[in-house]
């Protein structure tokens, strides 16, 4: 159990990350990041559950040089642990560095609405109550093409 609970955390992998900025493909790297932390959180529930000191020392009691083993893989825990714990920290920090730079460019800046071009205006839009009308972002634009809704300065004439 104890070499079979190390194997596993080990050999856990993430099988995509985006490289594309397409959305089916940052879908599905997102998707494979939240069954990654599943996974691992399986693992590491499974862990403090195997490695309780009472069970520890059910363990030594009965096969005292199973000590020198349990050492060995709550020492291979920790390491793994603290380099998972650094590279997530530094994961972190990029994506926190990516999202502020998403922000800043993915909403344009409202005092300057009348210069607004269709990909600002469709940018707004989609910024609009936390993306509320993404999924209908395609329809929304080729809309505004089609009624030659194309410059900022048209939005204050628009009604509902």
């Amino acid at each position: 159990i104890i070499i079979t609970i190390t194997m596993r955390i080990t050999t856990t992998t993430i099988t995509a990350i985006p490289t594309t900025t397409t959305t089916s493909k940052t879908k599905y790297a997102s998707s494979d990041m939240k069954l990654f932390c599943e996974k691992v959180e399986e693992q590491m529930d499974a862990f403090e559950e195997e490695y309780t000191e009472e069970k520890i020392s059910e363990i030594i009691k009965k096969s005292p040089q199973d000590l020198i083993r349990i050492n060995k893989v709550v020492s291979e825990m920790q390491k793994y642990l603290n380099k998972f714990k650094q590279r997530t920290d530094s994961t972190i920090k990029s994506v926190e560095k990516i999202k502020a730079y998403l922000t800043k460019h993915s909403m344009p800046n409202v005092k300057n609405y009348e210069n607004w071009n269709i990909d600002e205006i469709t940018m707004f839009i989609m910024s609009v109550e936390n993306g509320k009308f993404m999924p209908h972002i395609d329809k929304i634009r080729d809309g505004l093409i089609a009624s030659e809704i194309n410059r900022g300065e048209i939005l204050p004439e628009l009604t509902r």
